[in-house]
């Protein structure tokens, strides 16, 4: 009973020094999801693209700001994401995008027990589904043989179906172990793309801007923004390498009329990646790593990231 009553306890105080922002750090941030489509231009008329992805985070780094600092509660977090996605091509120059993930977070934070001086290590779980993640494209310049870039713009909203109220022994799991946020989030969107032909190169840009809404608990994440640029290179017919930049910025959470301290930060990385393709499908291996991090107050900081990709694509009017 006393082991059960330490847990409740670790719990509460783990989910009061937890760094909401500390979701926002993997690839399943707060107000995204997995990113595969967000990063490419749109299908043609009446394609379909459908795809699976799975995201292992992991954050065991501790920050103030820019300083890395021995975490108070020795603190470790996992998070692994299985998302599928599917983008139909409505109209000419419009297609419509959907992510969905299923999540499994975990914490681990070391106690001494009172009983002894030996440290303890104390798990915590949370997964479920994710929030749903929509977004309408439109292509503003389509890329063609005389002129190869591209344009789109695109707009829509993180939907709130995933569970952020799951409990444990009766305790409220802190937010950032819960698979959904209670909110709807709006989102905006802009990409751009230029193929140097010849030479089997194509250089790119996208941003995303997630504007979140306020839960029936009354708590609303920071405003985040991810930039990314980019190049790709074709090797062989079937194989093409790729190195891009991103920079994610997030405003301090909101909750009880106040801005918490230990939330949102400044974070750059840079997305290695290698794809075999062919004319309808997509295989990507892929990786995060931290450059620079920045965070508000005293949180985990991400320590890498490895990626899996698999998509296919195929045309109804060929049906």
């Amino acid at each position: 009973m006393m082991k059960g009553m330490l847990g409740t306890v670790l719990l509460c105080l783990a989910g009061w020094l937890a760094p909401a922002g500390m979701n926002a750090q993997g690839c399943c941030t707060a107000g995204t999801s997995a990113l595969g489509g967000s990063e490419r231009g749109l299908l043609a008329v009446d394609a379909i693209s459908v795809g699976v992805t799975y995201h292992l985070n992991r954050l065991d780094q501790g920050y103030n700001g820019t300083q890395r600092i021995d975490d108070p509660l020795q603190r470790t977090a996992t998070v692994e994401m299985l998302g599928i996605e599917m983008e139909y091509g409505l109209a000419e120059g419009v297609a419509l995008l959907m992510q969905l993930g299923t999540f499994s977070k975990s914490r681990v934070i070391t106690v001494r027990a009172s009983s002894s001086d030996l440290p303890e290590r104390i798990e915590f779980k949370g997964h479920g589904i994710g929030d749903l993640f929509t977004l309408v494209k439109y292509q503003l310049q389509a890329p063609t043989i005389p002129s190869p870039a591209e344009i789109a713009l695109g707009a829509g909203a993180k939907l709130p179906i995933g569970r952020y109220r799951q409990e444990v022994h009766g305790t409220r799991l802190s937010l950032d172990l819960q698979s959904g946020t209670g909110a709807t989030d709006l989102l905006a969107w802009a990409y751009g793309g230029y193929s140097f032909l010849p030479a089997g190169m194509k250089v790119y840009g996208w941003i995303l801007y997630r504007y979140p809404g306020t839960n029936f608990e009354g708590y609303r994440y920071g405003d985040e923004t991810l930039a990314t640029l980019g190049v790709a290179k074709g090797v062989t017919d079937f194989f093409e390498v790729g190195l891009a930049g991103r920079v994610r910025t997030a405003e301090r959470d909101f909750s009880s009329g106040r801005l918490l301290q230990s939330t949102g930060g400044v974070q750059f990385s840079f997305f290695p990646s290698a794809s075999y393709l062919t004319s309808n499908s997509l295989f990507r291996v892929f990786g995060q790593i931290p450059v620079s991090q920045n965070m508000y107050g005293i949180q985990l900081g991400l320590s890498y990231l490895l990626g899996i990709e698999v998509s296919y694509r195929f045309d109804l009017t060929s049906q």
